[in-house]
């Protein structure tokens, strides 16, 4: 995935199927921001005894082979919070009825595991900021890591009073990520390889 940073905002987003997904993923010690390798586990690795500044540089190097992780299989390796923005609910064309815009065209969320809907809004067409609430108006589906959200069996279809002539109405906040335990230890091997590589070679940064 593309990344560019909003400087509106100063927020790193992730741009991601005509969308932009904020990340707001720090690496703070617990489950939420921590990185599926320690500092102690990678110095363990490479039989090394760090200083101060030598255990900063470590945890960089472990958060760069992490996010390489993470580009190169499209997948990701440590849990955070992300907010995604869409301009409509999506419209499967084959489900208008009556000139309406309904749809049960599911929403993809960016990102492996997702593991809770913080909020999910929008604004109406008079501007004001509606909220949709899990069993009443929305379903999360998970299919193979994927996170897919479903309208609701009562709902039956996505609202239709949807702000048409606004960017952004749609903002959907969610947690997503693996915890530690949960990665699997090739990907863990391979993430303390590469910050090892980087650890070897900041000389020559």
């Amino acid at each position: 995935f593309d990344t560019t940073q909003s400087t509106a905002s100063n927020r790193l987003k992730i741009y991601v199927n005509g969308s932009w997904v904020v990340s707001t993923g720090t690496a703070e010690v617990g489950a939420l921001g921590a990185y599926p390798v320690t500092l102690d586990e990678f110095f363990r690795h490479i039989r090394f005894t760090p200083d101060a500044l030598e255990e900063v540089d470590g945890l960089q190097f472990i958060a760069a082979a992490t996010n390489y992780a993470e580009n190169y299989t499209k997948r990701l390796f440590y849990n955070r919070n992300f907010t995604q923005y869409f301009d409509e609910f999506p419209v499967n064309k084959k489900q208008y009825r009556r000139s309406q815009r309904l749809s049960t065209t599911p929403i993809r969320l960016f990102g492996s595991n997702v593991k809770s809907i913080t909020s999910f809004e929008y604004y109406d067409q008079s501007g004001d900021l509606e909220t949709l609430t899990a069993t009443t108006n929305y379903r999360k589906i998970d299919k193979n890591s994927v996170c897919y959200l479903h309208p609701s069996v009562a709902a039956e279809y996505w609202p239709t009073d949807a702000h048409d002539e606004l960017a952004d109405i749609i903002e959907i906040k969610y947690n997503a990520g693996p915890y530690p335990g949960e990665v699997p230890a090739a990907v863990k091997s391979a993430i303390l390889l590469i910050a090892a590589s980087l650890f070897e070679n900041r000389e020559n940064d």
